[in-house]
């Protein structure tokens, strides 16, 4: 995909991410005081979707970036060989027939693809590295760190313990508050850092 493909779909999701949110406020209306868990669900499932967002344009700079990437980076990719995922591997892995016809490049662009299908990008960390290994400076994170670790950390909370509140007695609810404006600056981070990504390509 060219930058500006991948420009457009990452875009396209940020959308997505900001309906859901729209519609938090529409069901919450004007009227003060802590949403209900319900109401506040919506901002879960927008934590979500913006880290899949996330996800989603590191995998596609990725995509594009990593088949060219230097040999020693490249090693750490496995060759897929059926069912199995070799580090290291004889020709006889290359003598099936799915590789049999193909140059390359294109088992490169294989192996990477089906690499990314299981990649994760849970923490800056990782995201660094994918940056390192795609020839982007990683400090292109730095300004957006803080926020989009803290994005992936509730998103695990969601996704793993469906946010439950450790906190018990009058005025707890099962569910940990999550304020529109945190979400709306995870949001903001997501897009900047993006962008940041996608220029830099």
């Amino acid at each position: 995909m060219t930058p500006n493909e991948i420009d457009t779909v990452f875009h396209r999701n940020l959308e997505r991410v900001q309906t859901v949110i729209g519609t938090y406020t529409t069901a919450v209306g004007p009227r003060q005081g802590r949403p209900s868990v319900a109401n506040s669900d919506l901002l879960r499932a927008a934590v979500v979707l913006l880290h899949a967002t996330l996800e989603d344009l590191l995998r596609m700079v990725a995509q594009e970036r990593l088949p060219t990437a230097a040999p020693a980076v490249l090693a750490t990719i496995p060759l897929p060989v059926g069912t199995q995922r070799k580090q290291r591997f004889d020709l006889a892995a290359l003598a099936i027939p799915a590789y049999r016809s193909l140059e390359v490049q294109e088992v490169i662009d294989l192996a990477v693809r089906e690499y990314l299908e299981q990649a994760n990008y849970n923490h800056p960390g990782d995201i660094r590295n994918l940056l390192e290994q795609v020839g982007l400076d990683p400090k292109l994170l730095i300004a957006h760190a803080g926020d989009i670790g803290a994005m992936n950390s509730r998103r695990h909370l969601i996704v793993h313990r469906a946010d439950a509140n450790d906190a018990t007695g009058r005025g707890q609810h099962p569910a940990r508050s999550l304020a529109r404006r945190t979400v709306e600056a995870w949001l903001s981070a997501v897009q900047e850092f993006g962008n940041a990504v996608i220029h830099a390509m």
